[in-house]
């Protein structure tokens, strides 16, 4: 499998928004020819973040304030999952990430000699239901797929998208359909359970094309 390159990033799209801008962008290349929806599928996030990052941390935006730094900014953020790593750090995150004091967001990290670092695309802001676990769990079955084999990464990120979180559904479907264009097939039953997806009522309408593209092969 080959890596993936960070996608076009949208740095003029609030987080509320950044969901379904992604949507609209994806609906717009459904429409369009196999070599345009390959063009962008092929530059896929989620991915990406997890191949570059050491952890993926739920945590809570302590303060608006930021230290100017190279490359980015410092805030002081609580962080809420994994287990054991909770607590008071301070975290570099890209110039222009729009995160909100008192808002949770998973944040992909690295750790550096200077310490922690975000390393989304500045657009790339991922809030959270409840404590995060939706993205806990998917990056602990995700991660280690990722060095197997793209029948496991796939089922990881089938799973993804019965996440209650709409951003991370957004992402792993655009994931999926990425890896889908890598080359591998979906099972006979990870097929069935894309199916399974498209006849759920809550399956939202603006992800069925893509998920129907995935079962028309």
């Amino acid at each position: 499998m080959r890596p993936a390159s960070v996608y076009s990033i949208f740095p003029e799209v609030g987080h509320r928004n950044l969901g379904w801008a992604l949507v609209a962008a994806l609906l717009a290349i459904a429409g369009a020819g196999p070599a345009a929806a390959h063009m962008e599928f092929h530059h896929g996030r989620l991915l990406d973040l997890t191949r570059r990052s050491d952890a993926v941390w739920i945590a809570t935006v302590q303060s608006a304030e930021a230290t100017e730094t190279t490359g980015g900014r410092r805030i002081a953020v609580e962080v809420l999952q994994p287990e054991g790593t909770g607590g008071a750090r301070v975290l570099t995150i890209p110039q222009r990430l729009a995160v909100s004091p008192s808002s949770t967001y998973a944040f992909y990290v690295v750790r550096e000699a200077t310490g922690w670092r975000c390393i989304h695309p500045s657009g790339t802001v991922l809030p959270v239901v409840g404590r995060g676990e939706a993205y806990v769990a998917l990056d602990g079955e995700l991660r280690p797929a990722l060095g197997q084999s793209e029948r496991k990464v796939a089922g990881a990120l089938l799973r993804g998208l019965r996440s209650p979180v709409r951003e991370l559904q957004i992402h792993a479907a655009l994931a999926l359909r990425e890896v889908a264009h890598e080359g591998h097939t979906l099972t006979s039953d990870q097929q069935q359970e894309v199916r399974s997806l498209l006849a759920a009522a809550e399956t939202p309408a603006e992800l069925r094309p893509l998920l129907q593209s995935l079962v028309a092969r």
